[in-house]
């Protein structure tokens, strides 16, 4: 596959999670500053969560309706459907890496910024997880969560 037919297959998949990531918040696109989505593909095992930056504030996704002027809702049907999407096209990036005889990667953390109409996607293929004993990808997850909401902590407090 040519890599401008390989790219606008991710770029593809890569929408529809940001798209249904905009649905679940209801397309709040006025309020969302910012769209963090965590994609680990290790050993080809998807785990897929996001968290959001809404109105100055990191926040995850059962806690949203904290910060939005306009509610919700995030019931744990809603939020399961919404993880279950994201695993789905996971899968299918996954296939396309392997379809095209391309190293999977390990992790994605995508950001997206629905005001600027801005994407960010870094690709990492180094193990995240699969050469510990004592970490997940849970851990990875929560730990760009922290580093994030530190780093908004930190802007804040400079302005």
């Amino acid at each position: 596959m040519k890599i401008e037919e390989f790219d606008s297959i991710l770029l593809h998949h890569i929408t529809e999670i940001i798209e249904v990531s905009l649905e679940f918040i209801g397309n709040s696109r006025d309020e969302v500053d910012m769209i963090y989505i965590y994609g680990a593909m290790e050993n080809q095992n998807p785990f897929f969560n996001l968290f959001f930056g809404i109105n100055d504030t990191v926040i995850k996704i059962h806690e949203v309706n904290s910060v939005l002027n306009r509610k919700i809702d995030i019931s744990d049907d809603t939020m399961f459907k919404l993880l279950g999407l994201g695993c789905e096209e996971l899968d299918k990036i996954i296939e396309i890496f392997k379809d095209d005889n391309r190293e999977v990667p390990t992790l994605m953390k995508i950001t997206y910024s629905p005001k600027y109409n801005s994407l960010n996607n870094d690709i990492i293929y180094e193990p995240q997880y699969s050469n510990t004993k004592d970490k997940s990808d849970v851990d990875g997850f929560l730990g760009w969560y922290n580093e994030v909401k530190l780093e908004q902590r930190y802007s804040n407090t400079r302005r």
